[in-house]
């Protein structure tokens, strides 16, 4: 008889957490840093937890989104990816390609623009997760004019740099909503079960310290456990208690940075039962030891953006 029908490969995705500067709206990669080659294959997607929004000054590749559908770019392409959404950037060949990106908390901002107002905010949060974009920027003027004021804000900041740039992003925020046409019909999936487990991640980030159980998640949702397990995997690609350990060593990488703690203290700070624990889940996220990590971050130079904090799960 023929052979057995081989299994499914497993693709990893790889999850690129970036932290807001505080008492900013938007996170900009700007420089020639991101003039490069860019190689990310079909086989090594990834996702953020902002809203990336991209521009390409120029070279010429694909897009390619989960599902494995592809979109070529080239000078002037415009990418709109919501947070959640696997995707990666192929240059063609080794010829330099020069793209500069906006990271947008869209619920964190739109939740405080509209506070009055939060069936709106929900509307254009709900619009602006529906799909990504890949626009041509002569096709879009008005977005690319937003764009670059923002980013021009980040190069060259104005007196009033803080308000200025709170209002671009409001002004983008609902340029992008309005991309997608209302549809007054059911949310898709990946934005109802987001939703279902708010209250979970923000039991996490308030709770991130103690021991949690998966239970208690679950009944901070209105849930059963084994519905909250799925949910929560299906929409944040992790499970429940990879991402507990993920938030605290997030939280361990800030606190490395910004006080002269000892790293025995840091990782019972952020709700290790041990050290060898602390150690071992950094190292799987972070790809070095948190020694090295505390070294490296004393360099004046370095962010905490520029760090590779991962969380790989089959696909």
């Amino acid at each position: 008889m023929g052979e057995k029908m081989s299994k499914k490969k497993i693709m990893p995705v790889e999850l690129r957490y970036y932290e807001m500067p505080q008492n900013e709206n938007v996170l900009a990669l700007l420089g020639d840093s991101w003039k490069r080659p860019y190689r990310q294959s079909a086989d090594e997607l990834h996702f953020h937890n902002f809203l990336e929004i991209g521009y390409c000054h120029y070279g010429d590749g694909e897009i390619i989104f989960e599902g494995r559908s592809v979109t070529h770019y080239s000078t002037g392409t415009l990418t709109i990816i919501p947070q959640n959404i696997p995707h990666a950037t192929w240059s063609y060949g080794d010829i330099i390609n020069f793209w500069e990106f906006l990271f947008i908390d869209v619920e964190t901002f739109l939740a405080g623009a509209y506070k009055e107002n939060v069936v709106f905010a929900h509307e254009l949060i709900t619009r602006i997760d529906k799909k990504p974009y890949v626009l041509k920027a002569e096709e879009h003027p008005i977005l690319v004019e937003s764009i670059m004021a923002i980013m021009s804000e980040k190069r060259n900041p104005s007196e009033f740099v803080s308000e200025i740039e709170k209002s671009l992003v409001q002004w983008l925020l609902l340029r992008i909503a309005a991309l997608t046409p209302y549809e007054n019909a059911e949310v898709d999936h990946p934005v109802r079960h987001r939703k279902a487990i708010h209250k979970a991640l923000e039991y996490v980030s308030e709770h991130f310290m103690e021991p949690i159980k998966i239970n208690t998640l679950a009944e901070t949702c209105h849930i059963s456990e084994t519905h909250f397990r799925r949910l929560f995997q299906e929409t944040i690609h992790m499970t429940p208690v990879d991402y507990i350990n993920f938030m605290r060593i997030q939280k361990a990488c800030e606190y490395l940075k910004s006080t002269n703690d000892s790293i025995e203290y840091i990782g019972t700070r952020v709700g290790f039962v041990s050290q060898s624990t602390f150690i071992r889940n950094f190292n799987r996220f972070v790809g070095v030891s948190p020694y090295k990590w505390k070294m490296t971050a004393e360099d004046n130079k370095m962010k905490l953006f520029d760090y590779k904090i991962t969380a790989l799960r089959g696909w």
